[in-house]
């Protein structure tokens, strides 16, 4: 990267600043001329005597010379307007491009780091930087060199006119701007270097925000709380007297410019004065010269204005790029390389390290002396604890950290010899502690088969020529993220499908079978593109609820679907229209504005008592769980009535207590009526949620199911003969729910509904849908142990020729042993304890700093 921001300014746009400069320039004669034609205007048209006048071969009177002159005049404007916009917009355009290459180059090095350098500078301070930090630096690489040109020609033009008018009054024009130009460069470092202080200072606020979301549990167990506010505290009251020496002294840069700016006008007028009465100087003239130097000083203040961010953006970018070269990053040849396609065997590769020393951890000092080697297919475990090095070690076989001395070899070839995609052609890894994107299980799963794009884009084409000029423009990657860039060759398979399948396969091998069943079960899927799933659904359907029924402990378990009754632990908005509208996550939303629906509940006599209870629910719940400093509201409260339903209510409570239900508006009933559409008669004992109420909710849901083809396929019936797209496969399969307040009902119905499931050949299906989970943030929406399997089969899927990875204290014999099943090549474990190694050909057992090889 450029060390200074001039030096990347000419580097990536040099043909656009010369483009900038051009356009510039053509400006010149146009300020010039819209100085000159109002002089012409005052002393020829309307104070002038000769007439007719003579232009351009015309002969013009007094007011048609007057009318010509202003009409030039104003044709002047519009064409220097005309220029303004041009240059402004491309101004814009090469902005933005040098900011699209800027924030590219920011990340391409960031993912040239080693991870340890990662222990240095932290990913919360890299995103600022990158984002909002570069923000400003887009609009100077748009002004690098159109600013001062234009700026500093426009005040030359004014400073030449008034100069022609007269040299005296040219010299007063200028006579303070040598002052200016030399101390407000001087006032402006020292704001400048108070600007890059408070910069890292906000990078250090971003840390600490970052950290204490990481800490948040370590953080409430050890009631550390008050210690983190004071310590954010601390560089908040930092960040507040930078900005004060800030403030002041950008306001003394302010207060001089403005006071110098201001002196010249007196004595433009006394001097001015004394030579228009001693007939030296055209009235005309004094005046043009006045407007000329009101019109020089917005150039000079843009001037100056563009040095202070000059020097703000070069002491910004300086600050920036020096995060972005640590010494030990990866080489450009090593990460931007093609892989050797051979490279890329399942059958295993020879693994051989001699005399390896490398630094073994923070204050572990350094491995040295350590050799062993791995016969290609051959299986081998590094047995040691967190101190050991043992995870250095395998970092080092991965290409993940340099040694200081010995040699690592894979069939012979020098792993040092190899670049990134040479080594990831030959070596799959997992990390200790796995980290997954915030995408589908699926796509996670994929992700190691997404190394190059294999086809063209999906994007039209007039839309992929457009993406790929800008992309060359801009020093941006020329690969389409739009084009198919799945593997399916290097997974061993044909086509999606069938790597679903091995998905499926190799997360059930590793236990997470059942898991798969259960995030299946919670997806709504396209039922369009699946012809005999709805039918297979409702056959199963109709087995567990047979089952159920005929079974008084299992039926004491679930409330199933009733036209003739209420169902206690479904929402009141279900209970009402015995169905569901298609939008299931604003379902209660959608029943609650629907007007015909509000029509019918005033008309039985329905709506009042509905707001009544609502407004108690809502009332009780915020004094509870939400204006109560010392409770929570939990996310079951959540899944039941959400918090923004509740704060959406609170205003409506007092108008309904004092006034009843007739002042509520349109949005005061609506918000009323979602909070006790959403109560759970099971759930919820509100005192006004009585029996007769129910009966009222009965009654006109049978008045409902009389007009339901009123409603135009507004809902969807809750049909015990139909699959609902609207609802999750699992409630499809119960057509009901199960009771709330049974810990031990889930388990046991989903038992039987697995059962039936499995009969019916659906449940490898039914994993599929699993796949379309998101995971979250980090694997956040899984388990640490779902996110270890997770990352193995991540690596599997792939069918690496050396697969290494760090299990650590998560290793079981078991694990070990299924994924030496798995691996089809050769297989490097880490792991904390010797026992967990039994199924491999070999351990070597790391203590302290030496290596004992152990072989069986």
């Amino acid at each position: 990267m450029r060390q200074t921001i001039f030096k990347f300014i000419w580097a990536y746009s040099t043909r656009q600043q010369l483009i900038l400069l051009a356009i510039t320039c053509l400006s010149f004669p146009l300020v010039y001329m819209i100085l000159e034609v109002p002089k012409w205007i005052i002393n020829d048209a309307i104070s002038g005597t000769h007439f007719p006048k003579s232009f351009l071969g015309f002969q013009f009177e007094q007011l048609d010379y007057l009318f010509l002159l202003s009409a030039f005049f104003m044709g002047l404007i519009i064409l220097n307007n005309a220029v303004k916009y041009v240059l402004n917009v491309y101004k814009g355009v090469v902005g933005e491009r040098m900011l699209r290459r800027l924030r590219y180059q920011l990340f391409e090095a960031t993912l040239r780091f080693r991870p340890r350098s990662f222990r240095r500078v932290s990913g919360d301070q890299l995103i600022p930087m990158i984002t909002s930090e570069v923000e400003d630096l887009g609009h100077f690489f748009s002004e690098a060199v159109a600013t001062p040109a234009f700026q500093g020609g426009s005040l030359v033009v004014y400073i030449v006119f008034i100069f022609v008018q007269n040299v005296w009054l040219g010299l007063v024009a200028v006579s303070l701007y040598p002052l200016q130009a030399w101390l407000i460069p001087h006032l402006q470092k020292q704001v400048s270097l108070l600007a890059r202080d408070r910069v890292r200072n906000l990078r250090v606020v971003a840390d600490r925000v970052g950290s204490s979301v990481s800490s948040s549990e370590i953080m409430h167990a050890s009631a550390t709380r008050r210690y983190h506010l004071a310590d954010f505290s601390d560089h908040l009251h930092e960040n507040y007297r930078i900005r004060f020496d800030i403030y002041k002294k950008k306001y003394v840069i302010k207060f001089l410019n403005n006071f110098l700016n201001q002196m010249p006008p007196f004595i433009f007028y006394a001097v001015g004065g004394y030579f228009v009465i001693q007939g030296e100087l055209t009235l005309g003239a004094l005046v043009v010269c006045i407007s000329a130097y009101q019109d020089i000083s917005g150039p000079w203040k843009d001037l100056l204005g563009y040095y202070q961010r000059f020097a703000m953006a070069d002491i910004k970018y300086s600050t920036i790029i020096e995060n972005f070269a640590p010494d030990d990053r990866y080489t450009e040849e090593h990460v931007a390389s093609p892989a050797d396609e051979a490279g890329h065997k399942v059958a295993g590769v020879a693994l051989s390290v001699s005399k390896l020393a490398l630094e073994a951890g923070e204050g572990a000092g350094h491995l040295s002396g350590l050799s062993f080697s791995l016969p290609a297919s051959g299986s081998l475990a590094l047995v040691g604890d967190d101190e050991s090095g043992r995870s250095q070690v395998l970092q080092a076989v991965a290409g993940l950290v340099p040694a200081l001395s010995g040699s690592i070899t894979l069939d012979g070839r020098a792993i040092t010899t190899m670049n990134e995609a040479d080594i990831g052609a030959r070596i799959g890894y997992v990390e200790p502690q796995p980290y997954l994107f915030d995408a589908s299980l699926r796509a996670n799963l994929a992700y190691t088969l997404r190394r190059q794009p294999l086809g063209p884009s999906t994007l039209s084409e007039s839309e992929a020529r457009y993406r790929k000029r800008e992309a060359a423009l801009t020093g941006n990657s020329p690969d389409e993220v739009k084009a198919p860039w799945t593997d399916f060759a290097r997974a061993g398979v044909a086509d999606r499908a069938a790597l679903d399948q091995r998905m499926v396969d190799l997360l059930t091998r590793f236990g997470l079978g059942e898991d798969l069943t259960r995030l299946g079960l919670a997806r709504r899927p396209n039922i369009e593109a699946l012809p005999d799933f709805a039918a297979k659904i409702l056959k199963v359907r109709a087995g567990v609820r047979a089952e159920i029924l005929g079974d008084p402990e299992l039926a004491g378990l679930v409330d199933l679907w009733d036209r003739e009754t209420i169902n206690p632990s479904a929402p009141l908005a279900t209970n009402l229209l015995f169905g569901f509208a298609p939008q299931r996550e604003r379902s209660i939303h959608v029943i609650a504005e629907d007007p015909a629906i509000r029509s019918l509940l005033r008309q039985e006599k329905l709506l009042e008592p509905l707001l009544a209870l609502g407004a108690e629910a809502a009332g009780t719940m915020i004094r509870l769980f939400i204006d109560d400093p010392d409770a929570t509201y939990s996310p079951a409260q959540e899944h039941d009535i959400p918090r923004l339903d509740l704060e959406a209510a609170r205003p409506w409570l007092s108008v309904f207590t004092e006034e009843g239900a007739k002042d509520l508006d349109e949005a005061g009933t609506t918000a009323l009526l979602i909070i006790a559409l959403c109560l759970r008669p099971r759930r919820h004992r509100m005192r006004r949620l009585t029996p007769a109420l129910l009966d009222q909710v009965l009654a006109v849901r049978a008045i409902i199911q009389t007009h339901w083809d009123d409603f135009d396929d507004r809902y969807i019936h809750a049909d015990a003969e139909s699959y609902i797209p609207a609802l999750d496969v699992e409630h499809n399969l119960l057509q009901g729910r199960v009771r709330l307040g049974k810990s031990q009902g889930r388990p046991r119905i989903r038992e039987v509904m697995h059962r039936w499931i499995v009969q019916e050949g659906l449940e490898a299906q039914i994993q599929r849908f699993g796949l379309d989970i998101s995971v979250g943030v980090g694997g956040s929406a899984l388990s640490a142990h779902q996110r270890r399997i997770v990352a193995l089969v991540r690596a599997l899927i792939a069918r690496p020729p050396l697969l290494i990875a760090d299990l650590g204290d998560s290793a079981t014999q078991d694990l070990v042993t299924e994924l030496r099943a798995a691996q089809e090549g050769s297989l490097l474990v880490g792991v904390a304890k010797q026992k967990s190694a039994g199924a491999l050909d070999g351990s070597l057992s790391l203590k302290g700093l030496s290596a004992q090889p152990t072989q069986r």
